[in-house]
């Protein structure tokens, strides 16, 4: 016996993806990229008057985590080549295009007591995270010029440690 198959048009139920896919188009046009990384923004206090080594590790860590969640289509990485300085030493030289982006982080934590009492603590949990970000080509500088950056702290439903990493195209 055979199988029959039912067509019908798409509508608007059927979700965005369905829609660009039957148009023929690869990736549905997205304007933020979403990440959820099980891991905790930790305190700068933590890590105040050790070795810069420590600091160091910790951005790696989060360079290996969003390695594997980056998409490559957000990636400002246009062209990687080695030049040679005038030293006669080879150096990796990227070239990225210039784009403005929005960053919003939202440290999820079990409860209230683990959050950072202090706005300025709170600010500079980021930074290893934009560090990464810069350095996997998502963003194209952590500068103020280049990035507008928000923290929040926020319980996490589940009880779990983990961060949320939303980036936006701003003009």
């Amino acid at each position: 016996m055979k199988a029959s198959t039912s067509s019908r048009l798409l509508d608007s139920r059927d979700g965005p993806g369905l829609i660009i896919a039957a148009a023929g188009l690869l990736e549905p046009p997205i304007d933020y990229l979403d990440l959820i990384v099980p891991k905790r923004l930790t305190s700068p206090n933590e890590t105040r008057g050790h070795h810069w080594v420590t600091r160091h590790r910790d951005t790696k860590a989060w360079e290996r985590e969003l390695m594997v969640l980056r998409p490559s289509r957000w990636n400002l990485i246009t062209k990687t080549e080695s030049r040679r300085n005038r030293f006669g030493h080879y150096r990796i030289v990227e070239d990225r295009r210039e784009e403005r982006r929005r960053v919003t982080i939202v440290r999820c934590l079990p409860g209230r007591r683990n959050f950072c009492k202090d706005a300025d603590n709170l600010m500079y949990t980021a930074k290893p995270l934009k560090d990464a970000l810069k350095r996997l080509g998502l963003i194209y500088d952590d500068s103020m010029t280049w990035l507008d950056s928000h923290v929040r702290d926020a319980v996490s439903p589940d009880g779990a440690d983990y961060t949320v990493i939303r980036i936006e195209r701003f003009f």
